[in-house]
């Protein structure tokens, strides 16, 4: 069955986090196929092209279940990252990228946190999972900052990496998460 998107906008102090669109498509394909993003992506090869993004994001608009994908705006309306989460067998998964050009200024945790206080509160849920590359220290410092433990290490694939590597486990629970906040 097929859902019609709903409406879906995020404000935080510097961003806004909306819906993607297709007009999106070039400057996502153009962020994910940096290699130093890309090989920190789970599924996005490095000659991904701007048709094939055109026609994945559709996948990704908010329908009302736990499958999407959100745009990251800076304070002036340009697209600089994702945030997102998908239920992949009743385990629930975050996920985020930011443009490089606009790494260290704190936009990731600050859309993160945003994100995740909608999650908690759209769904009945106790706990989020992710995972970072072991070569990605500055993802692993975001999630630390929201709040996210450690739990283990892991073997994960990107479609930018010619092999298999290490992962980080985590998880947050919503108490956990929820007492950050004050």
């Amino acid at each position: 069955m097929t859902y019609a998107p709903l409406d879906l906008t995020l404000n935080t102090a510097r961003l806004t986090l909306r819906q993607m669109t297709p007009d999106d498509a070039p400057e996502f394909r153009r962020m994910v196929c940096i290699p130093s993003v890309g090989r920190m992506l789970f599924v996005f090869p490095p000659d991904w092209t701007d048709e094939a993004a055109r026609a994945w994001i559709p996948d990704w608009i908010y329908r009302g279940d736990l499958k999407l994908r959100l745009a990251i705006e800076d304070p002036s309306g340009r697209f600089i990252g994702t945030v997102g989460a998908v239920d992949m067998d009743g385990r629930v998964q975050l996920f985020y990228f930011i443009d490089p050009d606009h790494a260290g200024h704190g936009y990731v945790s600050e859309a993160a946190r945003a994100f995740l206080t909608w999650l908690f509160a759209q769904f009945d849920m106790d706990m989020v999972h992710a995972d970072a590359f072991i070569d990605n220290p500055a993802s692993a410092r975001v999630l630390e900052k929201l709040g996210f433990e450690y739990m283990g290490q892991g073997m994960g694939s990107s479609a930018a990496r010619l092999e298999d590597c290490a992962i980080s486990l985590y998880r947050l629970t919503r108490n956990r998460f929820e007492s950050t906040l004050s």
